[in-house]
């Protein structure tokens, strides 16, 4: 009679309190930037003179956009093969430009509207243009692949 059991190794024990943090620790900036981003900023925007109907067309188009750039970056995360790992440089990259599109969005220059506010959401977005998917890309997907 063959022998019936699985060859696969049994699954790993409970990940460690220091790998638990390790991957939560990412989320705590990313919480910031959110409220700030989402609670803050249209009323900041409302009072430097852009209609709210301009201020939540601007974030739904950024919505918009989104729904096509996840899964590119997605795709491009799961390919890229680095010294220093697959999803470092998108980190590193990532942070980079969200802290110019942040800077931009929260210190404007000169007049503002809403075509000013799309462009610097979506550069500010970049990190798959929501701050939790990014997040959710990142820390999601080493999770699949790391032991």
């Amino acid at each position: 009679m063959p022998d019936t059991k699985s060859s696969a190794s049994p699954p790993p024990g409970p990940a460690s309190t220091q790998t638990i943090l390790a991957f939560g620790s990412v989320g705590m900036p990313i919480a910031g930037l959110t409220l700030i981003i989402l609670v803050y900023l249209p009323r900041h925007y409302v009072s430097l003179g852009v209609s709210l109907i301009a201020v939540a067309g601007a974030f739904s188009t950024v919505r918009l956009i989104d729904i096509l750039f996840d899964p590119i970056v997605a795709l491009l995360m799961d390919r890229t093969r680095t010294a220093i790992g697959r999803y470092r440089p998108w980190m590193l990259g990532g942070a980079c430009i969200v802290m110019l599109g942040i800077y931009k969005l929260l210190m404007p220059v000169g007049p503002v509207d809403g075509e000013y506010l799309i462009l610097w959401l979506v550069i500010a977005f970049c990190r798959s243009l929501h701050p939790q998917s990014r997040h959710r890309l990142v820390v999601g997907s080493p999770g699949d692949v790391i032991p």
